[in-house]
């Protein structure tokens, strides 16, 4: 499995196709090195990203909350 932790286009150079060419180079990256599974972690508030991710045909599987303490 390949994890993508994190995936940005800044505001001003979004819907410029960007992100896409990103997420296909990442997924040609992982069918290259024989890995079958692309999972991606994404904000739960990143609702527009949500919209795109699935217009590249990802599926959303879970909900999920990340917990931190400051030391």
């Amino acid at each position: 499995m390949a994890n993508i932790l994190g995936l940005a286009v800044a505001g001003d150079h979004q819907r410029c196709g960007f992100g896409k060419v990103l997420l296909n180079e990442a997924e040609q990256w992982a069918r290259n090195n024989g890995i079958k599974i692309l999972r991606l972690d994404s904000g739960m508030k990143r609702t527009s990203a949500h919209e795109f991710y699935r217009a590249m045909d990802l599926i959303d599987d879970k909900d999920q909350k990340r917990f931190i303490k400051w030391l």
